[in-house]
């Protein structure tokens, strides 16, 4: 049970890791682009 939790908690963050620099990348790509 523990175990489960543990990797439902590492699969979290990494997705949360993951959406966190996509939106970054994405806001400075958005402003870099601005004239």
């Amino acid at each position: 049970m523990q175990k489960a939790f543990h990797w439902q908690a590492i699969l979290f963050f990494k997705g949360f890791l993951v959406t966190h620099v996509i939106l970054t990348s994405d806001i400075s790509r958005s402003c870099h682009q601005k004239p």
